[in-house]
């Protein structure tokens, strides 16, 4: 059988079983742990559980999808009255948040909030039983769905652990008062709260994402494609591929730039975040090339914290020793009492002896500095699609694995796997070559 056979009999068996396209995420999903890749993108099994995160970053998102649809009318009220405009979007992505989350009472469940509380709460036995909990659930999921019996008999000891878990959190519950602000959703999922986040992540992103692009051409907002993708060679790949791309600009200098916004409580680190970035940039590279012939130059991940920024030194230093430092009579500053900590740091702040910590973070996909990442993006998407052929049409079965790793381990795997595409000497490319591939 000829490979170009063998190709399209791949991509009609893996379309039979209704996987019609690859995105990053059921990438990323079938690496980590097959059998929710089973539940999620086969059974189309999803959980109805909605996070402040979610409710925040969508509804900001929203906002800022709203501020490029009427983009004239909003540079001019940029120019004029920027308090106009803030209040403008923020109402925009408010109101969203209102009716997407709030009337629909699209709340966490009651039992995952409280997972939540235990897990950063400190509570060993619940703990543990949560953990015991995530590992039956990764069983019923990998459980075929016509194996009724054995998923029944699976799902009762699940209930069980539910049940356990919920009578020692009821346990701490009566002797820790405390934890009456984080059960029933508590201080964290009130209204008020997400209202403020997302007051917050509509101004960080006016205040310090939007100068720096607010001479980029726009091009599109929310761009949702399901497209043929090539290789580098122009041979089209056994499986479309889904992108939603927030937005596309061209620079200065006219080239094409991916933007993905990212409302995030922390900020990632490079380390960490960068096998992820890097191959969802890819993703969108292919994605945008193909819809719109146009080769982009990079992908930008920005991420925005939706609070206020902080002192960067906070209980990182003595505050009162780095008074002394700076002349600052600490004892006798306050009306010849003592300062308090939040005296000591306006007064160092006022002084820029100690920075605000950032609330922006930004990674750039660079495709004409790193070319050979896109070859290490189409090893990934092949081999995915040979890792679905064979669990699909040779039934070799879809295994959970409970620590869901990216990559199968994680940053160190990926930088093993990324030596075999990374050139030993920097090569000789010019910008005209790298765009060129």
């Amino acid at each position: 059988m000829s490979e170009t056979t063998k190709s399209q009999e791949i991509r009609k068996s893996l379309q039979a079983s209704w996987i019609e396209y690859l995105s990053f995420s059921s990438i990323k999903e079938l690496r980590n742990n097959e059998a929710l890749f089973l539940k999620h993108y086969i059974n189309y099994q999803w959980d109805n559980n909605i996070f402040i995160a979610t409710a925040v970053g969508k509804s900001c998102h929203h906002g800022i999808e709203m501020f490029y649809s009427d983009l004239d009318n909003n540079k001019k009220l940029w120019d004029t009255n920027q308090k106009l405009l803030f209040e403008k979007i923020i109402k925009i992505a408010q109101d969203y948040a209102k009716d997407e989350y709030i009337a629909k009472n699209k709340k966490p469940d009651d039992f995952w909030n409280s997972k939540t509380m235990i897990e950063f709460g400190g509570y060993s036995d619940v703990a543990l039983k949560v953990d015991d909990y995530a590992k039956q659930a990764e069983v019923v999921d990998a459980i075929i769905p016509t194996d009724v019996a054995e998923r029944e008999k699976a799902q009762k000891a699940l209930d069980a652990l539910e049940v356990e878990i919920k009578a020692l959190i009821l346990k701490h519950k009566e002797k820790d008062a405390k934890l009456d602000d984080f059960i029933q959703y508590g201080k964290e999922w009130s209204i008020e709260s997400i209202m403020e986040k997302i007051n917050m992540g509509i101004i960080n992103w006016f205040q310090q994402v939007y100068p720096k692009i607010m001479n980029w051409k726009f091009i599109s907002s929310e761009y949702n494609r399901t497209l043929d993708i090539t290789d580098l060679n122009g041979e089209i790949l056994d499986l479309p591929c889904k992108i939603i791309v927030d937005c596309i600009f061209e620079d200065e200098n006219g080239e094409t730039i991916i933007v993905d916004w990212k409302f995030k409580g922390q900020l990632s680190n490079e380390e960490s975040i960068k096998p992820e970035y890097d191959m969802q940039g890819c993703t969108y590279f292919f994605g945008v090339w193909a819809g719109l012939a146009k080769k982009p130059k990079k992908a930008v991940f920005i991420e925005i914290q939706p609070s206020e920024a902080k002192p960067s030194m906070y209980l990182q230093v003595d505050l009162r020793a780095e008074c002394e430092k700076h002349n600052i009579d600490w004892a006798k500053g306050n009306n010849g009492k003592w300062m308090t900590n939040g005296m000591m740091q306006e007064a160092l702040l006022a002084i820029n002896a100690i920075e605000m910590k950032p609330v922006v973070y930004e990674y750039d996909v660079d495709f004409v500095a790193k070319p050979y990442l896109l070859d290490m993006f189409l090893a990934l998407y092949t081999e995915t699609i040979v890792r679905l052929y064979q669990l699909l049409i040779e039934g070799r079965g879809f295994k959970p694995n409970i620590f869901d790793q990216w990559f199968d381990g994680g940053v160190t795997v990926y930088k093993e796997w990324m030596d075999q595409f990374k050139p030993k000497e920097a090569p000789d490319y010019t910008e005209e070559d790298a765009i060129d591939l």
